[in-house]
């Protein structure tokens, strides 16, 4: 009987934040073992940590078995689980009445969710991918988006209040880089937009040209750009995304 595994791939191009990484570690862990409970009655599952591939950011978690059911309820439960997230997507084609009668995505079921795809704001396109049958659950720039938005519909409609962290978009914003770095240096990209904050932010470029554009000169320009700006619980700016590059400023 092959291995019941699933795998954790991150893309990133900067070091995630440890705290950030393991809550999604823990409740990837936590969602899936509710699921396989209330999908099939098994209480007792963990994943346990199998593997790290050499070289590489793929984290490879062995689903452990300590019950009497048979492997094909386990793996039965576990294609159910990506199903749900894949359903996930097409939620807003439901009716109000479904959408609310929809029975396994509960308050920590939203909580854990968003930890997991909260891995995007950090810089990281992640691939969670059941080993079994090869489903994946992929977390990128439109998934982030299209899995938020429906989960703050969701809750709205069944009356939760778990809230994602605050994100706002304001257009045609200066920065200032205050550190840049390179694949070759375990450093953040840093930058100012003195609009916002007299601090500097940890900031995510998703824009292929301002990254190649700022690599070169990055010290004596502003870049004229649309940010993203999200913000924690207090309303203290956390994290940029730079997008949507349209100039730079040579600085006087």
């Amino acid at each position: 009987m092959k291995e019941l595994v699933i795998s954790l791939k991150i893309e990133k191009e900067k070091p995630l934040n440890l705290q950030d990484f393991s809550a999604a570690i823990l409740a990837l862990n936590a969602s899936l073992s509710r699921f396989v409970e209330q999908e099939r009655g098994i209480n007792e599952f963990a994943l346990e940590l199998k593997s790290v591939e050499k070289g590489s950011d793929i984290f490879n978690f062995l689903v452990s078995v300590y019950s009497i059911f048979s492997i094909n309820e386990y793996i039965s439960a576990i294609n159910s689980y990506f199903d749900l997230w894949k359903n996930l997507k097409i939620i807003k084609n439901q009716n109000v009445e479904q959408i609310q009668k929809e029975k396994y995505i509960d308050k920590m079921m939203v909580k854990d969710m968003l930890n997991i795809i909260k891995l995007y704001e950090n810089g990281a396109n992640a691939k969670i991918i059941n080993n079994f049958n090869d489903s994946q659950i992929v977390i990128n720039q439109n998934t982030y988006k299209l899995y938020g938005e429906n989960l703050d519909c969701l809750c709205k409609l069944k009356g939760f209040e778990e809230k994602r962290e605050v994100k706002s978009i304001f257009e045609n914003m200066l920065i200032e880089f205050y550190q840049t770095t390179n694949s070759q240096k375990p450093l953040k990209h840093k930058a100012f937009c003195f609009n916002l904050s007299k601090s500097a932010k940890d900031i995510f470029i998703d824009d292929e040209r301002l990254k190649q554009e700022m690599l070169e000169n990055p010290y004596n320009y502003r870049f004229l750009v649309d940010l993203e700006v999200y913000k924690d619980e207090r309303g203290k700016i956390t994290t940029y995304r730079a997008y949507h590059y349209k100039d730079k400023i040579l600085k006087g």
